[in-house]
């Protein structure tokens, strides 16, 4: 293999491929889970939690003052979910 093969990118299988959805669902799934895992063992509570959510939700939105598309936007829905989830 020659230098310009070895910085090559390397095709993916079409069963690697997810889309942006299923990416989102994964990433939502894996934080769930370990969310739940730190308040089972006591590191934080519920509203510690949704405390911090707002914090870094404001910080992002400073950050993003200025930019065309603010990317939180399209979150919303899912943290607005987890919000609720973590409110019952």
């Amino acid at each position: 293999m020659n230098l310009t093969e070895s910085f090559m990118a390397i095709g993916l299988d079409h069963k690697q491929i997810v889309s942006f959805e299923e990416l989102l669902i994964s990433q939502v799934v894996q934080q769930e889970a370990l969310t739940r895992l730190l308040v089972e063992k006591g590191l934080f509570i519920k509203g510690e939690l949704l405390e911090m959510v707002r914090v870094v939700d404001r910080e992002m939105k400073r950050e993003e003052k200025g930019d065309d598309i603010n990317l939180l936007q399209c979150f919303l829905p899912v943290l607005n979910i987890l919000t609720f989830y973590w409110m019952v």
